[in-house]
């Protein structure tokens, strides 16, 4: 563009600017608008508020949860199976700006107070199906110490990558563990 059209569209863009700026001023002397503004605010401290308590009921939880550890087939970091706290978030938001009232902002935060530790295991897996399997345990034996499900742990993922099945019948064990039917993270390994 040349110069004179520049300032042909600032002079524009300028009438516009003061357009929008009397139009808002008339519309805030409005009692609706007002009402409406006011409603607004209170629903941002609302959603604050929520993503507050979130954050401090992810770190209770997270603190409260005596971790037993997977190693992640897909990335080698290490995962629990009982809370879902990942010791990967420091990497990734070191990289990319997480926002620190998301899932990986809050880990990233609570990773930075506190140790990622307890219950390790030999077991390289799918984080999702050691999640699965160890809710289904839980159900099934709500009483279950953590040394003991990671017994049946290790041997259902055991039985799960040696064992050779059919897609049928990997898409029956995907549903039962309700992961998605297309679930193929099947393989595991004891190192």
């Amino acid at each position: 563009m040349e110069l004179e059209d520049l300032l042909k569209k600032n002079k524009l863009t300028e009438k516009q600017l003061e357009r929008l700026q009397e139009l808002k001023k008339i519309l805030e002397s409005n009692d609706v608008v007002q009402r409406y503004m006011a409603l607004l605010d209170e629903e941002k401290k609302l959603r604050n508020e929520l993503l507050n308590l979130r954050r401090e009921i992810k770190f209770e939880e997270y603190e409260a949860c005596s971790h037993v550890l997977v190693y992640s087939s897909r990335g080698g970091h290490r995962e629990c199976v009982k809370c879902g706290l990942r010791d990967d978030v420091g990497v990734y938001n070191s990289i990319l700006e997480v926002p620190w009232h998301s899932i990986d902002g809050i880990m990233y935060e609570f990773l930075k107070m506190y140790d990622f530790s307890g219950l390790d295991t030999d077991i390289a897996c799918d984080p999702a199906l050691a999640h699965a399997i160890y809710k289904r345990l839980q159900a099934v034996h709500p009483k279950i110490s953590d040394e003991e499900i990671l017994k049946y742990l290790q041997n259902a993922l055991l039985h799960i990558s040696t064992i050779p099945v059919n897609e049928e019948r990997k898409q029956s064990r995907a549903r039962r563990l309700s992961l998605n039917p297309d679930f193929s993270g099947w393989d595991s390994r004891h190192f």
